[in-house]
């Protein structure tokens, strides 16, 4: 114990000392803003808002988590109900046919008519439970508990299917790039190759046209693994 109030005695004078003011208040390049709801507006890219909304629309993952969504709720109803009276009525109706024998002065044995019965019957009945010890309350807390956990999840798999749009979305608009700049470079490069290649000889060298030819074939390689990764599906960046 006098461990414990040394340490915090030593600790409250060590916050004193320490000026409020001492951390920045403001980043540069970062705004301390809370996130808009539909940040991807911000690129003001109708390719990416049109991907996604078809990815929210139409993620399997996504329609599961809103389905346990949906399945919370209910049970937290199902729990809320315990608070009130319950009421129950009960209505049956029957038709029966029976032979009911009769005395008949004129035989030694009893005659028998067929007579029909109608038989109708309305119950009723209702109970409330008086919640003394707290057990409905707490079955509602925990419900309302799994309601949010729920939630939660849902927001959880909302948040990664956008992101996983955008960074796949992002990717290809890099790898578009990137191709279009080695084309342009292969382009340049051939400029560069058919000069040398004209020369026959004179002033152009072997070395210098066989490295004029390493820069074009470097350039092709270059853009093969590039070009492959890109998705037909997508127009050009411009």
């Amino acid at each position: 114990m006098r461990v414990d109030l040394g340490l915090r005695t030593e600790r409250q004078g060590a916050d004193r000392g320490i000026h409020k003011t001492w951390a920045t208040t403001s980043i540069r390049g970062a705004s301390t803003d809370s996130p808009a709801a539909e940040w991807w507006d911000s690129f003001h890219d109708e390719e990416l808002t049109r991907l996604i909304r078809r990815g929210v629309a139409n993620n399997l993952d996504l329609r599961l988590a809103a389905a346990r969504v949906d399945e919370a709720r209910a049970a937290r109803g199902i729990a809320k109900s315990a608070f009130y009276p319950s009421v129950g009525v009960t209505t049956s109706a029957e038709r029966l046919r029976e032979r009911i024998a009769a005395f008949n002065p004129g035989a030694n044995a009893p005659i028998f008519h067929p007579v029909e019965l109608n038989n109708f019957q309305v119950g009723f009945d209702s109970a409330w439970e008086i919640d003394v010890f707290g057990r409905i309350r707490n079955e509602v807390k925990a419900a309302s508990a799994n309601v949010r956990s729920a939630e939660e999840d849902r927001r959880d798999v909302l948040v990664v299917l956008l992101c996983e749009v955008a960074r796949s979305y992002a990717d290809l608009r890099g790898f578009q790039l990137r191709l279009e700049i080695a084309e342009k470079n292969i382009r340049t490069q051939e400029d560069t190759v058919q000069p040398y290649t004209n020369q026959s000889g004179g002033w152009v060298s072997d070395s210098a046209r066989c490295l004029a030819r390493s820069c074009r074939t470097r350039d092709h390689e270059r853009c093969g693994p590039v070009a492959a990764k890109r998705y037909c599906g997508f127009d050009s960046p411009h």
